[in-house]
């Protein structure tokens, strides 16, 4: 046979000039045209794609476990540029390429699959929150299973729940609001849930509402009064960019004595009381002094009268060197007023717990000093219990 290469091996007939199956005979000039003539599965399908002679092809470059799709891709793109049009090479590749799928784009499905940073920003605000109620609540929930002086075990019988659960809640963990409603409950404790808008601020005056301050200093003020002693109730005083005002006051201009009393109904911010008691105690005299039409006083008491409460008197007990610091001197001076005989001379910081309840009894102690305060019973659980015993529930 000639070069035309008709006869019966042509395959696809004399007239088409082709030699071999599958490759064009040598001397063709337009190469191009025998990739048209071929199907596009023989091409895909051909264990080996062997060069014809005449058409230069480029062996490709040695990878690190080269595919043969990939080599037979880079050939067929020498041989014939673009019979399908060059995407369908990209959609080959990218398709054994892709464990996701056979059309899916691996770039599509990391844009589908990754966070937004709103959402992160948003989880990550979640969970602190959820890890701050938590904790807090299992705090509550250990500090008054201490108070009480009961174990895990006790605990869980009187709730109903399994020993690991109230493990758990006292250690921080989530748990459901079914198990906090049941320890509060064995706790003789009221669970409350309360959304609060950040954005919204209380009114000054419902967040100075206090009735048991208000209380005590009622209580205090009658208990002077009836010694013949001069008593004043929230007393302004200013110096210089120190101002406020001072609970209770009461003085004897004769043995120009002065008592001051603080009244402390709960301790949120330690550092914040004791700012303001060290203000009053620097400064409040000599006003008041002043006012009275004296030079100064020679006795001077001041006194920190805190709420006998198991609330009060656990932080008392928690930060006893602060309190030790600020309020060193022993409730004689405080005896002293309490009798309605003031102290004679010198200046005095005390701390007692004071209950605002007179009582049935006369020799029911109204209040007690530091040194009396080891192994005492409160006489309120904590505040919410002072205002249900009190009856200002409705004030």
């Amino acid at each position: 046979m000639g070069a035309g290469g008709a006869g019966p091996r042509a395959g696809n007939g004399a007239g088409r000039g082709v030699g071999r199956a599958g490759c064009p005979p040598s001397g063709v000039a337009n190469a191009n045209r025998y990739a048209f003539s071929v199907p596009p599965k023989r091409i895909w399908a051909r264990t080996q794609v062997r060069a014809p002679a005449g058409c230069r092809t480029r062996k490709p470059e040695p990878q690190i476990g080269p595919s043969k799709l990939q080599m037979r891709l880079i050939w067929h793109r020498e041989a014939h540029p673009d019979p399908f049009g060059t995407a369908l090479g990209k959609q080959i590749v990218r398709e054994r390429q892709n464990p996701f799928g056979a059309t899916e784009n691996l770039q599509d499905r990391e844009r589908e699959t990754a966070q937004p940073p709103q959402t992160e920003a948003r989880d990550r605000r979640v969970d602190r929150e959820t890890r701050r109620i938590t904790v807090t609540l299992g705090l509550a929930v250990r500090d008054e299973r201490l108070r009480r002086r009961l174990t895990l075990s006790d605990v869980a019988d009187l709730s109903g729940s399994g020993l690991t659960t109230v493990h758990d809640v006292e250690c921080g963990r989530v748990g459901s609001l079914e198990t906090y409603v049941r320890l509060a409950d064995a706790l003789r404790l009221k669970a409350d849930f309360v959304l609060v808008d950040p954005r919204r601020r209380e009114p000054a005056a419902r967040r100075a509402t206090d009735p048991v301050h208000a209380t005590m200093g009622e209580s205090e003020a009658a208990h002077l009064c009836g010694l013949g002693l001069t008593v004043g109730l929230d007393e302004p005083f200013q110096h210089f960019q120190f101002a406020g005002r001072a609970d209770v006051v009461a003085w004897s201009v004769e043995r120009r004595a002065l008592l001051h009393i603080e009244n402390k109904s709960r301790f949120p911010d330690l550092q914040d009381c004791f700012g303001s008691f060290n203000a009053k105690r620097s400064y409040l005299g000599a006003e008041l002094a002043a006012r009275a039409g004296i030079a100064r006083w020679r006795s001077e008491s001041h006194v920190i009268a805190a709420l006998w409460s198991g609330e009060v008197l656990r932080a008392i007990r928690l930060h006893a060197a602060s309190f030790a610091s600020v309020c060193p001197d022993p409730a004689g001076a405080f005896e002293a007023w309490w009798r309605g005989e003031p102290p004679a001379a010198g200046s005095r910081s005390i701390l007692v717990v004071f209950d605002p309840a007179e009582g049935g009894r006369k020799d029911r102690r109204r209040w007690l000093g530091t040194n009396d305060l080891a192994g005492v019973r409160p006489r309120y659980r904590d505040y919410a219990d002072a205002v249900e015993l009190l009856g200002l529930a409705n004030r």
